[in-house]
């Protein structure tokens, strides 16, 4: 049987993305419903490390919100980030007086916004549905799953890139596998998020930090025709990766596995933003465009995203014209408020894929005080394919005592 609901908005996934929009939805007293196909807690792997654009976000909606993941160990704070080669490495202490990164598991971090999200009179919250198909009439869109229907004026698609609602076009070439597994009792380098590049026994790289707890979350990212070459598990080339840098393999003999290895996929190949979906379908989060992992800015975009359209559909709800309206206006705003981030995705997927290339320079280019001025700037994530932007660094380094 088949049951009808009636609302403004339809949120499609209940992640950071979708949650989010329902959090700020909710603040500007809107009503909404929002599905998600699994019963929360559920696990996420992959997007456990935020920029800091996450705390922005998570204080405007409600200040209590960082100090009660914190208290509960459900977030761990960092400002020191490590990148290794096999010939050098680079540590990076950010001021403390910084944003600090987010290191998490989302698995109680999706779950902890999710509940936040359901207290509000404005939010039905549907879990275990799954929306596959939709359709259109002159003044709304259904939203249908095998036993809901929901009839909205705009619907929201957060259900990630491989949602097939997200009509991504090209996913399919340049695909990353991904393997975690958390360990307990490896001794912490003040919270440090660390990032080890590999050649052998596969490409790829080795990402260790920790995971809120007692918690360190460890991974192996490598392409798809990259493990098709190992012949092997993703979880045997995880275990191998572990033992090429000697400092992470002494770290891990004394540590223990507390959660069998888990996979999962994303691509990276994205050249814009594809946030209209369709006249009445708009996408956000991982759903509009896929980042480069390595940034730890999935989230954040996911997160940006989310305030930008519940401001639209707050500001234009009462207008005529409500749909193009918002849909316009998101799709300029996120277009133009990411975009630096696209670019930085494309400039990292060709750096990791021709580490060769650029390794003999790393030690020597993380020494200079240009490159150490930039890398304490918060805002270097979105100008790493800036040239103006390193040209004033380095006119700022050398040839000005203050700035102005």
């Amino acid at each position: 049987m088949t049951y009808t609901h009636q609302t403004k908005v339809g949120i499609i996934g209940g992640g950071p993305a979708g949650s989010v929009t329902s959090l700020f939805l909710s603040k500007h007293k809107i009503p909404h419903i929002l599905v998600d196909r699994k019963q929360f807690p559920r696990d996420k792997v992959c997007g456990e490390s935020f920029d800091g654009r996450v705390v922005h976000i998570l204080n405007e909606l409600s200040p209590s919100y960082l100090n009660e993941m914190e208290e509960k160990g459900i977030i761990v704070k960092s400002w020191k980030y490590s990148v290794s080669t096999a010939k050098d490495s680079v540590d990076i202490d950010f001021p403390t007086h910084n944003t600090p990164r987010i290191l998490t598991q989302r698995l109680h971090f999706d779950n902890y916004l999710i509940q936040e999200a359901k207290k509000s009179p404005y939010a039905q919250i549907i879990e275990g549905e799954y929306i596959n198909e939709t359709v259109y009439t002159d003044n709304h869109i259904i939203l249908k799953s095998k036993n809901i229907a929901i009839q909205a004026e705009i619907g929201i698609v957060a259900a990630g890139a491989f949602s097939k609602l997200s009509q991504h076009k090209g996913l399919d070439d340049d695909i990353y596998l991904i393997e975690r597994t958390y360990y307990k009792n490896i001794p912490s380098i003040g919270n440090k998020v660390e990032i080890y590049f590999l050649r052998k026994p596969i490409k790829g790289y080795l990402y260790v930090c920790p995971a809120g707890g007692e918690l360190f979350n460890v991974s192996l990212y490598t392409h798809k025709k990259e493990f098709k070459k190992q012949k092997q598990k993703m979880s045997v080339s995880l275990q191998d990766a572990l033992n090429v840098y000697p400092e992470v393999k002494k770290r891990i003999e004394q540590a223990e596995v507390v959660v069998k290895p888990k996979g999962t996929y994303i691509s990276f190949r994205e050249k814009k933003i594809n946030s209209i979906a369709g006249n009445r379908l708009i996408n956000v989060g991982s759903s509009a465009f896929s980042i480069n992992t390595i940034t730890g800015a999935g989230v954040g975009n996911a997160m940006t995203m989310a305030k930008i359209i519940s401001e639209e559909i707050a500001t234009h709800q009462n207008d005529v014209d409500f749909v193009e309206k918002v849909s316009q206006n998101y799709e300029t705003r996120a277009s133009k408020k990411l975009k630096s981030l696209v670019k930085t995705s494309i400039a990292l997927n060709f750096f990791m894929n021709n580490m060769k290339l650029f390794e003999p320079f790393l030690g020597a280019l993380s020494k200079t005080k240009s490159f150490q001025r930039a890398m304490h700037q918060s805002n270097l994530v979105s100008n790493v394919t800036n040239f103006k932007y390193h040209i004033k660094n380095f006119y700022y380094t050398y040839f000005q005592k203050k700035e102005g």
